[in-house]
Order: structure tokens, then sequence, then C-alpha cells
């Protein structure tokens, strides 16, 4: 065992930081998992909101065009121009959640092509049919 100094933060960039879309995984595991534990079945399909943001109106109006293609509805559109990535868009579309991480990276990918940031999902908790 040794330790070495690392001002740049090479090794955790490089090594042991996940990448953005392990990250992702990461918290969308977290979020499927607390769906679980509150005894979500997960296979039943509901609406799930995402949001995400984009530096202009164009990049946002040409992701809202191109995401409602994907059959995602657009519930809200954000416009203030006095900050960085101002220009969103909340969409939702009824998926179940126990493959969530694909429809997620989907959308991410989506949303990167038109200079977006996806900033998260949110769902209600499910019960199984009794």
């Amino acid at each position: 065992m040794g330790s070495k100094p690392d001002p740049g933060w090479d090794n955790y960039r490089d090594f042991l930081l996940p990448d953005a879309e392990r990250h992702q995984w990461m918290q969308d595991r977290r979020s499927w998992r607390f769906l679980q534990e509150k005894g979500d079945p997960l296979g039943i399909p509901r609406r799930v909101d995402r949001w995400i943001y984009f530096p202009t109106a164009g990049t946002r109006n040409a992701f809202v065009g191109d995401v409602a293609r994907e059959g995602f509805v657009i519930g809200q559109v954000i416009d203030d121009s006095k900050a960085d990535f101002s220009f969103g868009a909340r969409v939702h579309r009824v998926d179940p959640v126990e493959h969530i991480h694909e429809v997620v990276m989907n959308l991410v990918q989506l949303a990167e092509q038109h200079e977006g940031d996806h900033d998260g999902w949110e769902t209600s908790v499910e019960s199984a049919p009794i």
C-alpha cells in the first residue's frame, strides 16, 4: 500500500469516478429500489415525468419536436433567459419502470443531440392489482 499526490485528481476522474451512463444507471437504480421497497411491482405502466434543460429556445424547440415523435407528451415549456440552460421542457410518457434505464438513456442521448441536459425523472408509486 502507499499513496501518491494527485493534485489534478486524475486517478479519481479516470479510474474511480463512474462515467455518465453508469452514474445515470446508479440514480435510476436508486429510484427503482425506492419504488420496490414501497411494494411497487415496477412492471405496471404509469406516467413518468422528465425534465430536460437547454441553452437556447431553439435547441429546446428542436428537441420537443423530436421527442414528440417518440411518443412523449410535452407537459410544460420553460423560458427563463436569465440563466444558463434556462430553456426547459417537462415531458412525460406512460412506461413501466421495470427497465427504465433504457428509456432514460435514449432520452438522455436525444437531449444531448440538442445540447440539452436530462435533469431526472419521477413517477408515482403503484400497487399490485388485487
